[in-house]
């Protein structure tokens, strides 16, 4: 992650500047939480579910 210095009160053209990139990593962060609280809730799933029905949905998976 990159390190970003705090613009002088009053900078407009500096903070300004820095804006767009911000929400840029702003929105590729959020992308990445989503997908890794995907992965997550899969092996909470794998981790809670009994083993016959995981080892049928796998199977599933091979088969499709």
């Amino acid at each position: 992650m990159r390190q970003i210095s705090k613009a002088a009160p009053g900078s407009q053209s500096t903070s300004g500047s820095l804006l767009e990139p911000m929400k840029a990593e702003n929105a590729k962060l959020r992308a990445l939480v989503e997908s890794q609280e995907g992965r997550i809730r899969s092996l909470e799933t794998i981790a809670t579910d009994p083993a016959e029905r995981t080892a049928r949905e796998i199977e599933a998976l091979r088969d499709a």
